[in-house]
């Protein structure tokens, strides 16, 4: 466990960003990569007990309120860098409110390195 999430109250078994498909949308190094869209492949095989961030965040927004209440996922990934990453995803009601925030730090280990 990372030092980060040693001090969290839950840490929950979520997908890393290259554990996943995704797709990334708009790049920062020009205004004409902004129109972009790139898909990006799982590189490896998450564990069979890690979830999406995405199904982690809907499962816990279905539990803590009516199915109703809510409507909207927002995620993104604000930080990539040397074998880390951050993601952050906010769920907002129909109004626009936000009624929760999930941060994910991954940590990238090439799979030859786990033995």
């Amino acid at each position: 466990m990372t030092p980060p999430a040693a001090l969290a109250d839950i840490v929950l078994p979520v997908a890393s960003c290259f554990e996943r498909e995704s797709l990334k949308i708009g790049f920062e190094i020009s205004a004409e990569a902004q129109s972009h869209v790139q898909l990006r492949q799982a590189i490896v095989a998450p564990p069979s007990e890690v979830r999406s961030d995405t199904d982690v965040v809907l499962g816990l927004a279905a539990r803590a309120f009516s199915p109703d209440a809510w409507m909207h996922v927002a995620t993104e990934s604000p930080s990539s860098n040397g074998g880390r990453g951050l993601s952050v995803a906010h769920v907002h009601d129909r109004d626009g409110t936000m009624l929760a925030t999930s941060i994910q730090e991954t940590l990238m280990v090439h799979p030859d390195a786990r033995a």
